[in-house]
Formats: C-alpha cells, sequence, structure tokens
C-alpha cells in the first residue's frame, strides 16, 4: 500500500492512494482508493485514461485525481 496523496479540488482536500505497483508506460490499468472508495481508471485504445466507476456526481474530482496521477507517473 502506498503513502497518502492529497489532492485540492472545490476548496476541500482529498486523501487518496494508489492501489497498483509498477505503474510504467506500458500499465494498462491503474487501481487508487479515494475516501475509502477503489476505483479504476484505463487506458483506452486512443491513449486516454478513463474512470470505469465514475458516476456523474463525483467525476471531476476523480478526473483530477487521475491527471494527478498521470503527472505522477509520466504516463
Amino acid at each position: 500500500m502506498s503513502l497518502p496523496l492529497r489532492i485540492t479540488f472545490g476548496n476541500r482536500d482529498y486523501t487518496y492512494r494508489i492501489l497498483t505497483r509498477m505503474i510504467n508506460k506500458e500499465t494498462t490499468s491503474i487501481k487508487f482508493s479515494l475516501e475509502d472508495e477503489e476505483f479504476t481508471m484505463e487506458k483506452g485504445g486512443n491513449g486516454i485514461w478513463q474512470i470505469r466507476e465514475a458516476s456523474l456526481g463525483d467525476y471531476q474530482l476523480l478526473e483530477a485525481v487521475a491527471k494527478a496521477i498521470c503527472k505522477r507517473y509520466a504516463i
């Protein structure tokens, strides 16, 4: 389990953890937990990362977390 990471979204702080080990450019699926819920982001055929379990209410927050993960690992 990784250390908790923080993101500020909508003037509120959130904590997330990256559950997938060994992330590199060939990785096509990344699991992470946000507020004690697990989510999976998958790389589509067009190279864009998408959240599989995203609902309409929290989609922007999950998208912000996905962007932070992509920047962190340069993927």
